[in-house]
């Protein structure tokens, strides 16, 4: 599936960029505001994180990006890193053990979780120290140049390690066309609005966000409900799950619901995301929890009986939802990792 993507964007004139390596998958902390670690043996590693990887280096893919991520398994040093600051991952199993000699970028160098023990600066030296020819978002560029201004003055970078960098990077470009005397031309914006308002594109979309919907649990078989059912919806993408409950035939309303749905995203870091949950749990009332981002929010109320993971925020995805909660979906996904604070396995997905 990575490839065919990467693929799909490469025909189109896009550099397709594979991530997150060594794999952000299997997280229960968001790299943006802390350092997830993937505590794997090596074997487990390659069988479950290194597939998608692996194609796409032996497809030619373009460029690969870094996770802001820890994996001790993989980093065997005396002071591990994150991937993205890691000799051992980048310029050892990456370039080295799987021969990927395209470009490698960094994550955004502003999220938290590169920037646990080391200043800007030095984290832009060892990004570069480990493999890396892009630095993607520091906080402050001219501090990131600045750094690596200076570890070329004092010897710690050399000339040639940097040149490295800049001849994949205009390689690239070389692929692509964008050195060429005539370049491509710069999208047509109405030929964008065309593809991306194509009905046909927005009903593949919707069957994709349909089969992804994964029922962890229904204690007490709640689902689906039924026409003569009142629901509450409250929370993140309340309105479009709301509107997907009224097109399936379902009454909305303000209050004394027969069950309340709560969209949410994020919850275990949102105190005002647990509130419409704790608060119906506290009334009596069953609940129906929407996680929208990652599947780990059963963590904040493990107590929930009723539990639907559709992985995404956009529109299709909580439709799908409420497509599901009116029975008019079949929830065909199944969770691709634990959820470790609430005692699901990954695997598990159930049907109507």
């Amino acid at each position: 599936m990575a490839v065919a993507e990467a693929e799909a964007y490469a025909e189109a004139g896009v550099v397709p960029v594979v991530k997150h390596f060594p794999g952000h998958g299997d997280t229960d902390v968001d790299s943006h505001t802390g350092l997830p670690v993937i505590d794997l043996p090596r074997d487990r590693w390659e069988a479950e994180h290194l597939p998608p990887f692996r194609a796409a280096v032996e497809a030619g893919v373009d460029a690969v990006m870094t996770a802001h991520v820890l994996m001790p398994g993989l980093d065997a040093s005396d002071d591990p890193q994150p991937a993205t600051l890691s000799p051992a991952l980048i310029d050892g199993v990456l370039r080295d053990e799987l021969g990927f000699d395209g470009v490698v970028t960094t994550d955004a160098l502003n999220m938290e979780g590169v920037r646990q023990t080391h200043s800007d600066g030095e984290i832009a030296v060892r990004a570069v120290e480990a493999g890396v020819d892009q630095l993607l978002m520091p906080p402050d560029p001219a501090t990131a140049v600045a750094a690596l201004r200076a570890a070329v003055e004092e010897g710690r970078l050399t000339e040639e390690r940097l040149d490295a960098s800049v001849l994949r990077v205009l390689a690239l470009k070389e692929k692509r066309g964008i050195l060429t005397e005539d370049p491509p031309a710069p999208a047509d914006p109405e030929a964008a609005e065309a593809a991306v308002t194509d009905p046909a594109h927005g009903e593949a979309a919707q069957r994709v966000a349909d089969a992804s919907v994964t029922l962890v649990r229904d204690e007490d078989g709640l689902l689906p409900l039924t026409g003569d059912t009142t629901v509450s919806v409250r929370g993140e993408g309340a309105d479009r799950i709301a509107s997907g409950l009224l097109d399936a035939g379902l009454s909305v309303v303000e209050t004394g619901a027969d069950v309340v749905v709560v969209g949410t995203d994020g919850a275990r870091a949102s105190a005002a995301q647990r509130t419409p949950v704790e608060f119906a749990l506290a009334q009596g009332t069953p609940v129906i929890v929407v996680a929208q981002g990652g599947p780990y929010d059963l963590e904040a109320f493990p107590e929930v009986g009723t539990y639907l993971a559709v992985y995404s925020s956009v529109d299709v995805s909580r439709t799908a939802a409420a497509r599901v909660i009116a029975g008019e979906a079949e929830p065909s996904g199944t969770l691709p990792v634990d959820i470790p604070g609430a005692g699901v396995e990954a695997g598990t997905g159930l049907g109507f």
